[in-house]
């Protein structure tokens, strides 16, 4: 319905990965149980959860990120300027249909950040190009250092599915986990989907302060 708008189509081709997913999300929660998609948004989580992803970090918490991490707490602020902005600039997401408040943009770009997968798919020519995407249930693994991963996802050859695969025997009631980041990126974790992992013996300055970090925010209020 967007595409055929003469002013919400044109932007569609402009909008960022996260900013088109966001609206979507938005959109279709708005239909309730109608929305093929119900299922997934009544896994997500809600409320302080969402205010604890960084797009949505408040103030307070952010004042804790830099404390510990400074060069983290940029990054985010940065990040929620820039979704702020492009927000501002753009009729579709400022829309009725979509989030006519930041704040309900911010949080849906928050839990869409938090949950999307960089993905490869194939092109109408066959051509491989990467992507983000909401995966259902595959966006419930859990994240752990890459050492300790017992699942791997990707594409099919043919580009009609996303599979997992699990890489190691998994017990009945045990997690899935996979990297999330490359050893030793806790600022990343921690700037892109509000969490880090404890560090290792070795890590790095920079790894346990993330580290850090993220307990700080997790003990202070909003």
């Amino acid at each position: 319905e967007w595409q055929d708008d003469p002013v919400y189509g044109p932007e569609l081709d402009r909008l960022a990965d996260l900013d088109l997913l966001a609206a979507l999300s938005l959109h279709e929660r708005a239909k309730g149980a109608a929305s093929r998609w119900h299922a997934l948004w009544q896994s997500a989580p809600g409320g302080a959860a969402v205010d604890g992803l960084p797009l949505k970090l408040c103030q307070a918490k952010l004042m804790a990120v830099r404390k510990h991490a400074p060069e983290v707490a940029v990054r985010m602020e940065q990040a929620q300027y820039a979704v702020a902005e492009r927000w501002e600039a753009s009729s579709l997401l400022r829309s009725e249909s979509v989030a006519p408040q930041l704040g309900d943009f911010l949080a849906a770009a928050a839990l869409v950040q938090s949950r999307v997968f960089g993905v490869q798919v194939r092109d109408a020519e066959g051509a491989w190009h990467d992507t983000q995407c909401l995966v259902p249930f595959a966006d419930l693994i859990n994240a752990c250092a890459a050492g300790q991963s017992n699942v791997d996802c990707a594409t099919n050859p043919a580009s009609t599915h996303f599979e997992c695969r699990a890489t190691a025997a998994v017990r009945a009631g045990a997690f899935l986990c996979a990297p999330y980041a490359d050893q030793g990126e806790n600022g990343r974790l921690l700037a892109g989907y509000g969490f880090a992992l404890p560090p290792t013996p070795d890590a790095s300055a920079a790894d346990r302060a993330a580290f850090a970090a993220y307990l700080a925010a997790l003990d202070t209020p909003c």
